[in-house]
């Protein structure tokens, strides 16, 4: 038996294969050494992770700051409101032409984006092109963006002077 790197789990999980007894009437599940060896180390990484104080401390910690902020709001703001204040909110014209609204964008802005992402990266790979090492620059651009904006926000908040710098005088 094999294990597989599970994407979703993000962890190695054993692959099981299903046999049939001679007859073909009994179905067993066949497991290998495999699967117990796996079972054994995330075991292991438990074990690990009580003996180890702080940071099982640090981890309950996390685990707390995100039920209370993000869990528990969310939760709130579905269960307060009746279903019947549910229903009516989503049976408005508003409501149905603003979901109409998104999902349109949502599938233009995707399908637009796929399309110039995809004839961009073909011609990057495929075409000879002059200025290649730019072209692949640019294309970090929409990586490196994000923090960039970020900052220069900012900047303008806290109205562009060092850190520390005083005020300037107001004449």
């Amino acid at each position: 038996m094999q294990a597989a790197w599970s994407p979703v789990a993000g962890c190695v999980l054993p692959l099981c294969v299903w046999g049939s007894s001679h007859a073909g009437r009994v179905r067993r599940k066949v497991e290998s050494p495999g699967m117990l060896a796996v079972a054994r180390a995330q075991v292991r990484d438990v074990r690990w992770l009580i003996r180890e104080p702080a940071l099982f401390a640090v981890l309950l910690a996390v685990a707390a700051f995100l039920m209370v902020f993000v869990l528990l709001p969310v939760i709130r703001v579905l269960a307060v409101p009746s279903v019947e204040h549910w229903m009516q909110y989503l049976q408005r014209a508003a409501f149905i032409k603003a979901t109409r609204n998104s999902l349109l964008m949502a599938v233009l802005s995707t399908t637009s984006a796929m399309s110039v992402g995809f004839l961009y990266a073909y011609a990057l790979v495929r075409a000879d092109i002059p200025g290649k090492p730019l072209f692949r620059t640019v294309a970090l651009l929409p990586l490196i963006s994000p923090p960039f904006v970020t900052g220069l926000a900012t900047i303008q908040l806290f109205g562009g002077r060092r850190c520390g710098a005083p005020a300037p005088a107001r004449s």
